[in-house]
């Protein structure tokens, strides 16, 4: 099984929100669902993927999307 991390970048925010052991990240209709090792499972809404690196682990980083 490989574990990941997802951060979770908001304007309105300067601090990054970062959830480890990500076993599986689903999408849903204008929302991120992030569930964990441990059974949590957190709903990002209006965001969207900005980048995923592997270089290090997994690693997907969420940016909120700007919508005017």
């Amino acid at each position: 099984m490989c574990l990941g991390t997802v951060v979770v970048t908001r304007a309105a925010s300067a601090r990054a929100i970062e959830v480890k052991d990500v076993t599986a990240i689903s999408f849903e209709p204008g929302a991120v669902r992030v569930s964990t090792l441990f059974g949590d499972e957190q709903l990002f809404s209006g965001v969207s993927i900005q980048r995923i690196d592997m270089q290090k682990g997994v690693i997907v980083t969420l940016v909120e999307e700007n919508i005017t």
